[in-house]
């Protein structure tokens, strides 16, 4: 049985990733601090930018399918520092303890490094975003993921690293933490269902267009790329190829409640670099390998809002 790693593992993604793929790897997992253990994953609590302890784990564990996932990953987030730090200096040291591990035997895993749509911030035709698109990263988060994605790159040129680079675009689903506009909403509607005197929803902008996927579509695509072959440094996007205005699925998500609800802007959700349009083209993704959503997006809602609804909200990192 083959041997996944999982960087963030215990992460709004990675919690989906490591039980899916349970059914036919081992699954190895890292986090911070892992909560909501799957108790058939073996975790090892530590962090990406110590490579004492990323060389350890490779050296030991040896996996031979690694998917990074470990990330700050809140676009909004204005701690450029710790940001790249993160996402640029852990994704090298990852890259440098493989190599480490590899100058002593003949290891070399199948390496997915999971990049994001945001790396194509201004791009140059924003309602069909291709591979071959120009990164023009707006956010301290999106020029992080577009260094380490063709830093990614770098690896298989000129260490021959075998990575795989995949660019998913918004995905959302039952879990996923406050912060982000499903569960934003969703948490709110849930709330003020349950106080009759409260019926005010706080927004911010709701003119954007994004594509949207399930989260788990999203780990779908993950499992469907890990028994190809693959040049070394490709990118592939992940994603729907079809744009839904954010006041769509807030009119979805208000009719799934009973409860009549006041919609009112609230100027600190409001962000500044937000694009209007962003949509992207799976083509290239679907050829190489026949995978294609399957959850529609008003289904993915009404996961999301029942679990806001029913349960104890999840900590899982964003």
């Amino acid at each position: 049985m083959q041997k996944v790693l999982i960087t963030g593992a215990a992460g709004f993604v990675g919690h989906y990733l490591s039980d899916s793929l349970l059914e036919k790897y081992r699954v190895v997992g890292t986090d911070m601090a892992p909560e909501n253990k799957n108790s058939k994953v073996s975790y090892f609590p530590g962090n990406i930018l110590d490579k004492k302890f990323l060389t350890e784990l490779i050296s030991d564990e040896k996996p031979e399918v690694i998917f990074h996932l470990a990330a700050k990953s809140q676009t909004w987030d204005r701690n450029v520092e710790e940001v790249f730090n993160v996402n640029v200096l852990g994704t090298i040291n990852l890259y440098e303890c493989i190599l480490g591990v590899r100058r002593d035997t003949d290891y070399n895993p199948k390496i997915f490094f999971i990049s994001s749509s945001e790396v194509y911030g201004n791009t140059s035709d924003p309602k069909n975003i291709t591979e071959d698109s120009p990164l023009f990263p707006t956010k301290f988060y999106s020029a992080s993921k577009a260094a380490s994605d063709r830093l990614s790159y770098s690896f298989t040129q000129s260490e021959k690293l075998d990575i795989l680079i995949l660019r998913p675009f918004t995905h959302t689903g039952p879990g996923q933490g406050k912060g982000f506009v499903v569960p934003d909403f969703a948490s709110q509607i849930a709330e003020l269902e349950k106080d009759p005197n409260k019926s005010e929803l706080l927004v911010g902008n709701l003119e954007p267009i994004r594509d949207y996927l399930d989260v788990r579509d999203v780990v779908s695509a993950y499992k469907a790329v890990i028994d190809k072959d693959w040049t070394p440094g490709e990118s592939y996007n992940i994603c729907s190829g079809k744009g839904v205005k954010i006041d769509e699925i807030l009119e979805t998500l208000l009719k799934l409640s009973d409860k009549k609800l006041n919609v009112k802007e609230d100027p600190s959700k409001l962000r500044v670099s937000d694009t209007p349009v962003y949509v992207g083209n799976n083509q290239k993704f679907v050829k190489s390998t026949g995978w294609e959503p399957k959850i529609p997006l008003e289904q993915t809602l009404k996961d999301t809002l029942d679990f806001w609804r029913t349960k104890e909200p999840l900590h899982l990192t964003p």
